[in-house]
């Protein structure tokens, strides 16, 4: 089975995975898998489900998986259950994600990130995608700025020789008509690809100026020291509950998926030299003044509370008006309110999170 032009190899990942697997059966699984990423790279929420099947997470009933994704394995494989293969459910969905990042859809890497909840969960592959992810992303901002080129390149015209050659022969005015006709066409469908280029190329422009523009604002927001959410100086926020805001306010300045690279610097600088020093979830939200949850949460509605688990922890002791994170916490996330990370760990949490509720796909 020969490797896709991304250079992802579906069968010798599928094979690392479960080396005595048969061949029939990872040609099923191959077909499945083509058919499934076609589908999901479609739409947000398939991919969210896909890092949600990647590290055992519960599927929400509504979002009926099984429509889409079930049925595409049982057509090579009859028995398969989404419900009873939760494992093998996890291997498709790693590879299929791990195919995506191979493809530079660099918004996936840095939700795999998020999903991984800083190595906290795994996924059948050992992981290995996470650190893919990363890599992807760290390689991303360098192969951004020198793949642009704005050389525009105009589409190859229409033959209209046969049309020219009749108008020459004869004088005879429809057929000088439909010369010119072809002519008139030929001219109106060039334009229109141009200004097809053009503006594609001036979206690209766009972009990369943005991410430029980005960048300088995260240097001003680090040199001016004000929380970009809650409009206070970073200086009067609890250490405990700082990391938090840290991610959430250098999210909220990113406006193009997955954002530039130089944020997690600006992160770690902004944490000073107290970056590695551990913390858990719940010492984290509930350092969280009161007063300042429901700002900090905003008007922007998220439902993957499994994947924004930081913003989740943050709705619950908001809405039960309490200091204490309860059993649905754990049920959800399948993480213990006192799991423990560094702060720059909680700070990136707190950023992909951000983003990915901000763009609409948690």
């Amino acid at each position: 089975m020969a490797s896709s032009p991304n250079g992802f190899n579906f069968s010798e990942a599928y094979r690392k995975m479960q080396p005595t697997a048969e061949r029939s059966i990872i040609t099923a699984r191959e077909t499945a898998h083509k058919t499934i990423l076609a589908e999901a790279i479609k739409s947000a929420a398939k991919v969210v489900d896909l890092a949600r099947l990647a590290f055992g997470l519960p599927i929400p009933p509504e979002r009926e998986v099984d429509d889409w994704f079930g049925k595409a394995v049982r057509k090579g494989d009859k028995h398969f259950s989404l419900q009873i293969d939760t494992e093998e459910a996890a291997r498709i969905a790693t590879l299929l994600l791990s195919d995506a990042i191979h493809s530079g859809y660099h918004s996936i890497s840095a939700l795999v990130i998020a999903a991984s909840f800083s190595g906290k969960r795994s996924c059948p592959d050992e992981s290995k995608i996470v650190e893919q992810a990363r890599t992807a992303l760290a390689d991303a901002p360098r192969k951004r700025g020198l793949s642009f080129t704005a050389n525009l390149t105009l589409p190859q015209s229409q033959d209209i020789s046969k049309f020219t050659a009749a108008v020459a022969a004869s004088p005879d005015g429809p057929t000088v008509k439909a010369a010119l006709d072809a002519v008139h066409s030929d001219a109106k469908s060039l334009s229109t690809k141009l200004v097809a280029n053009v503006n594609q190329t001036l979206q690209t422009l766009t972009n990369e100026n943005r991410r430029l523009a980005e960048e300088i604002d995260l240097l001003w927001w680090h040199m001016g020291g004000q929380s970009y959410l809650l409009g206070v100086p970073l200086a009067q926020v609890q250490e405990t509950a700082l990391p938090l805001l840290i991610g959430a306010d250098v999210a909220a300045m990113v406006t193009v998926l997955p954002g530039p690279h130089g944020a997690y610097g600006i992160i770690r600088r902004a944490l000073g030299s107290t970056a590695d020093k551990d913390q858990s979830i719940a010492d984290t939200v509930l350092a969280l003044p009161t007063e300042h949850r429901r700002p900090f949460l905003g008007e922007k509605v998220f439902q993957a509370d499994d994947i924004a688990v930081l913003h989740y922890a943050v709705k619950m002791v908001s809405d039960d008006d309490g200091d204490q994170l309860g059993p649905s916490f754990m049920k959800t996330t399948g993480l213990k309110p006192q799991t423990k990370l560094t702060r720059y760990q909680i700070a990136l949490q707190a950023y992909h999170e951000r983003l990915f509720i901000k763009h609409g796909w948690l």
